[in-house]
């Protein structure tokens, strides 16, 4: 029988058991609140090192031991060693410095003893390889001997006369493939282990690339690594490799180097000029740009390559793929990239033709990576892409003008970029690349600027240049524009093959520059590679001897005749060149130099009196063109055009190249130009 209990009592009961539960989950959330700091228990951790008498302990604990630390500090004791004794192999979670003696336990969390022991210190071997004839090596210790492990080693090399120390490198010397350790003459390090050394030399003026595959592979060999030396006969800069397939990567396509293998440091595309360090040494780390997958591209086959057809995926960054289906990728067809959303377009060093309207309304696209091989294509190819502007152009080709005036212009690059402030750039056609003395400006300046003389060829767009140097320019800088009566000299802006001649071994120079300021970038680019074709590959080093390491074309050059002209009865000064357009568009560009604390003068080219028309030589019509010049352009006018219009005597081949006479006066004006320009301010 079940015993039944009253309602009112199995009620009561409930409600005790509630009560009873709820005073103990009260009394639990109480002992969950956290005491107060001087309520905690201690809670700190003991370490203590461990000496071993027994085993004839060559150190001893500095300070307290043991150390007392909280959990998840460190513990760190100071030791100091019997000489010629050091400490012997460590747990992993223990560190020694062993320049300090210093012993730490990281992130303690139980208490510890550590039995530490000691051992006699080992002996290695020091060896510094060099010729003798080379230069000169110094050491604290002696090189070809042994020495107490943890000897702190100083070497320091002089080099010979004609001689240029490159660095220390281990394995080999660096030519021979050995690895780089120090391009200093000075290098202190501590000596662990047996070590020899090599000391690397090049003769005065050699300069040292080290180009490292970075994930790819030296083709042909089993190696990941180039070196390339060169010697420092004219040009300021070494150029880097071009894609000549030097190396390569499965799945990559080469878009320059850098000086970091991130691509954090300093990029140089193929073919780019390096500005070396004091020690003329530097690596170089190849840029690999992953392909985008075929499967992205619709594509069309012909029995020896592909074209793209179009583009199909959705990705920032659209890398070209040198092979499809084992067939070299060398067209980029019409329509190709329609609409795409990618920000950069990098194209491979196979591609030869690219057709118009290949892309097309890429609202996207800002930047574009281009190789010298291509040979077929016209402006109209890039269409409707506003925010298109930087290209980059690499070189796949060995230079072909290095040997001509032209292509020897490079170094007015150079020394744009590798000089100091305060410089003073002259910039023009070649009027002025026949027409200033370098050397002789910076003298009679008395040595305050250091002087570019960039001078090139007047039916070139001087706008380009002038963007180009504005970013070498610094606060107070001067830029003197010297123009000639030509469009191109006052503001107009087509690019020609010429241009493309001049910065053929200086190709970063059109990433300098915003390419939508310009016209006919692309129909120019194709023409030049196409010529190039036809000619004899030259090396980057090759020059031209009548340009002189300033710029100058400074061969001597005898007076004329009393009468001289090459032309006759020119209407050298007529105003149809200043129109708004050019006006506007030199007007931009002086207005951000001065904005960055650049002075801009403006000057006049020399002209040759004698093939001048009977109104150019009149007082007024230069006077007209004077006071336009003045009145349209953002720029101080130092000069009187009158100065300028000189004999034909002084002149050699052109109504616009001086002879070396000329030259000397034509310079002399113009420093006086300048100096009284800079007191007039100085006064004011």
């Amino acid at each position: 029988h079940r015993k039944i209990v009253p309602h009112s009592l199995l009620m009561k009961a409930v409600l005790g058991v509630f009560v009873l539960v709820s005073v103990l989950l009260l009394c639990s959330c109480d002992m969950l609140v956290p005491a107060s700091p001087s309520e905690r228990p201690a809670n700190d951790i003991t370490v203590k090192v461990i000496l071993n008498e027994a085993e004839n302990c060559h150190f001893r604990v500095l300070g307290d031991n043991p150390v007392t630390v909280h959990p998840g500090e460190d513990a760190t004791f100071q030791l100091e060693f019997d000489d010629g004794y050091t400490i012997d192999i460590l747990e992993d979670e223990l560190d020694f410095d062993r320049t300090t003696s210093t012993l730490t336990l990281r992130n303690v969390r139980f208490p510890t003893s550590l039995e530490v022991r000691s051992r006699a210190k080992n002996r290695y071997s020091l060896l510094v390889n060099y010729d003798k004839s080379q230069g000169e090596l110094s050491s604290n210790c002696e090189l070809g001997a042994t020495h107490e492990e943890g000897s702190a080693v100083s070497l320091s090399m002089k080099s010979n006369a004609g001689m240029t120390f490159i660095g220390y490198s281990v394995g080999d010397y660096i030519r021979n493939g050995g690895t780089s350790v120090s391009y200093t003459s000075d290098y202190d390090f501590i000596l662990n282990e047996d070590t020899t050394l090599f000391a690397n030399f090049s003769s005065e003026g050699s300069r040292l690339i080290v180009y490292n595959a970075n994930g790819g592979k030296v083709v042909g060999g089993d190696t990941d690594t180039i070196y390339v030396e060169s010697a420092r006969k004219f040009y300021i800069c070494p150029n880097t490799l071009p894609d000549m397939g030097y190396f390569e990567r499965d799945g990559y396509v080469m878009c320059g180097y850098n000086t970091s293998p991130d691509g954090d440091g300093t990029y140089y595309g193929c073919g780019w000029n390096v500005v070396m360090p004091e020690n003329n040494a530097v690596t170089l780390y190849v840029q690999w740009a992953k392909e985008s997958p075929a499967s992205d591209f619709t594509y069309n086959k012909t029995s020896s390559y592909v074209s793209i057809a179009s583009y199909n995926g959705n990705d920032e960054t659209v890398v070209i793929p040198k092979e499809i289906e084992g067939l070299p990728v060398t067209v980029i067809g019409k329509g190709a990239f329609r609409r795409v959303n990618a920000r950069t377009i990098v194209l491979n060093s196979n591609i030869k033709t690219i057709q118009d309207g290949a892309i097309l309304m890429c609202a996207s696209l800002e930047e574009l990576y281009i190789f010298d091989s291509v040979t077929s294509m016209s402006d109209m190819a890039i269409q409707s892409t506003s925010n298109f502007h930087r290209l980059y152009v690499n070189a796949a080709m060995m230079p072909s003008y290095s040997n001509e005036i032209m292509g020897t212009h490079a170094i007015k690059f150079e020394r744009l970029i590798t000089i100091d402030s305060p410089k003073l750039v002259v910039v023009s056609g070649s009027s002025s690349a026949y027409g200033i003395d370098t050397d002789y400006m910076e003298k009679t300046l008395s040595n305050r600027y250091n002087v570019v003389n960039y001078g090139t060829h007047a039916k070139t767009t001087v706008a380009f240049f002038i963007e180009v140097i504005s970013k070498y320019m610094n606060e107070g800088d001067l830029l003197v524009h010297a123009p000639e009566a030509l469009a191109q000299q006052w503001g107009y802006n087509d690019v020609t093959t010429t241009l493309w001649q001049i910065f053929e071994g200086a190709y970063d120079a059109f990433s300098c520059v915003d390419i939508r300021n310009y016209i006919h970038v692309f129909s120019s680019f194709a023409s030049f590679n196409r010529t190039r074709l036809g000619r004899t590959p030259r090396t980057y080093e090759t020059y031209n001897s009548k340009v002189d390491q300033f710029g100058d074309i400074s061969y001597t050059k005898a007076n004329n005749r009393e009468d001289y002209r090459r032309d006759d009865n020119v209407d050298r000064f007529n105003l149809s060149i200043f129109t708004s357009a050019n006006i506007e568009r030199l007007n931009r560009l002086f207005d951000a130099l001065t904005a960055k604390g650049v002075k801009v003068y403006l000057t006049f080219s020399p002209t040759n009196y004698n093939a001048l028309s009977p109104l150019a030589k009149t007082e007024a019509e230069q006077l007209r063109y004077e006071n336009k010049a003045r009145d349209s352009y953002h720029a101080t006018l130092i000069s009187s055009l009158s100065t300028y219009i000189m004999e034909g005597k002084y002149f050699y081949d052109s109504d616009y190249h001086l002879a070396t006479q000329g030259c000397l006066i034509r310079t002399r004006n113009l420093v006086n130009d300048i100096l009284a320009q800079l007191n007039k301010e100085t006064d004011q």
